[in-house]
């Protein structure tokens, strides 16, 4: 049987220098709830100040946990600088200012976006491309995240970066994933655009 999304309350703050705001603790709810990029035919827009204000947990283990990780890291921005690999805890730690993706159609006319922590474990070897190594204030959309059949992870950036995170070889599931919502949520009034 596939695994689903373990969808709890977890601790996560970024080991480096970014400030961040503690996360608020509140009621777990399912992950696939949240993961709404289309608003419901029958329900009617709400107001900026109705929109549900817990903040999003999730744990990834396998497939289908990182393709709706990767759904809700889409348009991500994020300065590279402030990644953090902490080689012999064999953890990564990204903040990022994620899209609230979840929350399209909830409110009329009405975007959001809040600081959040990715943290992945399990990393063995990190690899990477195309970033600007000696311009510390580099920042960069997280485009798309994908699970690699050799046990890791691949996160396609904007301007063509890529990282690549791998796990032990031989165990299966050895990465794992964490994203927490850890600050208070902003408007924005723009949503991000693609080209087909």
């Amino acid at each position: 049987m596939k695994k689903t999304v373990k969808d709890k309350y977890l601790s996560v703050q970024p080991k480096s220098n970014h400030k961040s705001k503690p996360a608020v603790e509140q009621q777990s709810r399912t992950a696939k709830t949240r993961h709404k990029t289309q608003p419901s035919s029958q329900s009617a827009p709400q107001s900026s100040s109705q929109v549900s204000s817990k903040p999003l947990r999730l744990l990834a283990q396998n497939g289908e946990d990182f393709r709706i990780l990767s759904g809700l890291l889409q348009d991500s921005i994020l300065v590279p600088a402030n990644v953090r690999w902490q080689k012999k805890a064999k953890r990564f730690t990204m903040p990022l200012s994620r899209f609230c993706w979840e929350l399209v159609g909830q409110s009329k006319n009405s975007f959001f976006r809040v600081a959040s922590c990715l943290v992945i474990e399990g990393v063995e070897t990190a690899q990477q491309r195309g970033f600007k190594k000696d311009d510390k204030a580099e920042v960069v959309a997280l485009l798309a995240c994908e699970l690699l059949a050799s046990e890791g992870l691949r996160f396609t950036f904007s301007g063509g970066a890529e990282l690549c995170l791998l796990g032990e070889q031989a165990e299966t599931n050895s990465i794992l994933a964490r994203l927490a919502d850890i600050g208070e949520r902003q408007e924005t009034q723009s949503i991000p655009q693609h080209s087909l």
